[in-house]
């Protein structure tokens, strides 16, 4: 595929590619005879291809936090603020800090994907999000319906995203390859994102929205992934 250098390019590309995808392909038509006896034959929208608003990705909902914790308050900190190492903290430290800490953009590092989806817009409550909150089950039913209109990929499952990508998303044709392309590599040493025994639960009872709606996006996923491999 030719290099697209800007975004009118790319629609074009697209285009070209869905209409060559949908030419000669007759899963893709259906007919029928109107009552004057005329014959009519035409494209559906059944093909599951063109569903979608929009692209995002998912992450095991440990990993994630404490990737956040390590890249906004251990990478971008001041050098004079003392932050602990991820494998330092107990789960007394996880519980008492995280619904506290805020990087310098005002942003935490509980329920990124309530912050994606949802519709609260006040980050300290963001933050602090719990199952207990009156809110809880319904923006969980409004988050879900947000990222079912989604592609999904999960950066720790590549090779299977890169076959969603290029079946959903295939005017990109193989120039987007998420097991080669790394972008914002963390700078933390492997042996300081460890985390001790008990942490992990501790951090899950802070994000339970996000574990929710991370176990709703796998499925999602291997939803698409069924439809990309046949």
């Amino acid at each position: 595929m030719p290099h697209i250098s800007n975004y009118e390019e790319l629609v074009r590309a697209r285009r070209q590619m869905i209409q060559s995808l949908r030419v000669d392909n007759k899963e893709n038509n259906d007919s029928m005879t109107l009552s004057s006896g005329k014959n009519a034959t035409y494209y559906h929208l059944k093909d599951d291809r063109h569903h979608f608003d929009c692209l995002t990705n998912i992450r095991q909902t440990v990993s994630r936090v404490v990737s956040c914790y390590n890249f906004r308050f251990l990478q971008g900190k001041k050098k004079s603020w003392d932050m602990p190492y991820a494998d330092e903290m107990t789960p007394d430290d996880w519980t008492a800090l995280l619904p506290q800490a805020y990087d310098k953009y005002a942003g935490g590092c509980n329920n990124e994907l309530l912050r994606t989806f949802g519709s609260l817009n006040d980050e300290e409550i963001i933050n602090t999000f719990t199952k207990d909150s009156p809110y809880f089950e319904s923006e969980l039913r409004r988050a879900a319906g947000r990222m079912a209109r989604c592609i999904i990929v999960d950066l720790h499952r590549c090779e299977e995203s890169n076959a969603v990508l290029q079946h959903y998303l295939p005017w990109l044709g193989h120039s987007l390859d998420l097991c080669t392309g790394h972008k914002n590599v963390g700078k933390t040493s492997s042996n300081h994102t460890r985390i001790r025994e008990g942490s992990a639960e501790a951090i899950l009872a802070q994000n339970e929205f996000d574990e929710s709606l991370f176990r709703f996006g796998t499925k999602l996923f291997d939803a698409q992934l069924r439809f990309a491999q046949r």
